[in-house]
Parts: structure tokens; C-alpha cells; sequence
């Protein structure tokens, strides 16, 4: 039997029964997998909303406690809560790697809503079981000012 090179077929893997190939059996085609679904992006308008919430929730979650100080900075970000999210929303217009941050912070799973309406009601129940944060900074002296 005389063999030529040239009759021969190029090796194809996937023909060989070592790699589960059956002989005789036409290959199937591989499978791939589906195409992932696109998001809905959420537009300007409705990611500001949602940055304008996230301030006012943290406006009303400083001014749970009783410290006039704490008191006083939640309610200066819960009243500037518009302007500092239309400032955002401005930059993000201009920035697209700050609209991808902006998109994935603010386009929430399930459960991330349901812990952001009872947040407050922890909050409270923290504030008026734990009593408030004393935290006293550390102060630092310069010997340089010192000596003079």
C-alpha cells in the first residue's frame, strides 16, 4: 500500500478519539454561550435623582444625632443636595470614565434598596441605644512653631 503525503488529510484534534471523538460521526458545532443582555443605561436626569437621594439620605442620617455640630452639617448637605448633584451630573456630561463610575453606583441590585430605606430606622435605633460618637481628634504639635 503506497501512502502519499498529499492523500493525506491535515490532523484535525477534534477527530481523534483520544479527545472523545467518535469515528464516523459528523463533528456538531461547538455551542457558544448567548449574548449577555444590555442594561438599560439610566439617563442624566434619573442618575442625579438618584445622587440628590443619596445626599439627602445622608443628610437625614448625620442629623440623627443629637450633636448640634453633626446636626448642623447634615442639614447643610441634605440642603445642598441638588446643587451638589447637578455638579456631578455636569462633570459626568464631559467625563466618560466618571459616567461609568456614575452608572454603576447608581444602578442598584434588589436588596441594596430595601437596606437604603431602613438605613435611617438603624440609624435612629443606633443612635438611641449606642448614644452618640465622641471622637476626639488627635492634635498634633510642630516643635518648629515652638521655637522662636
Amino acid at each position: 500500500m503506497d501512502i502519499r503525503i498529499e492523500d493525506k488529510k491535515p490532523y484535525d484534534p477534534s477527530d481523534d478519539v483520544r479527545n472523545g471523538a467518535i469515528p464516523g460521526e459528523k463533528k456538531t458545532p461547538r455551542k457558544t454561550a448567548p449574548p449577555r443582555p444590555v442594561r438599560d443605561q439610566p439617563s442624566f436626569p434619573q442618575m442625579q435623582e438618584s445622587i440628590e437621594e443619596f445626599y439627602v439620605l445622608a443628610g437625614a442620617l448625620l442629623a440623627q444625632y443629637p450633636s448640634d455640630k453633626t446636626k448642623m452639617i447634615g442639614t447643610a448637605i441634605g440642603t445642598n443636595a441638588g446643587v451638589c448633584a447637578e455638579s456631578i451630573i455636569e462633570a459626568a456630561k464631559k467625563d466618560p470614565r466618571l459616567r461609568r463610575i456614575l452608572v454603576r453606583l447608581t444602578t442598584a441590585g434588589v436588596y441594596s434598596g430595601i437596606f437604603v430605606a431602613h438605613l435611617p430606622i438603624l440609624m435612629a435605633a443606633y443612635v438611641a441605644y449606642a448614644g452618640p460618637m465622641d471622637i476626639k481628634m488627635p492634635t498634633t504639635v510642630n516643635e518648629e512653631s515652638d521655637v522662636a
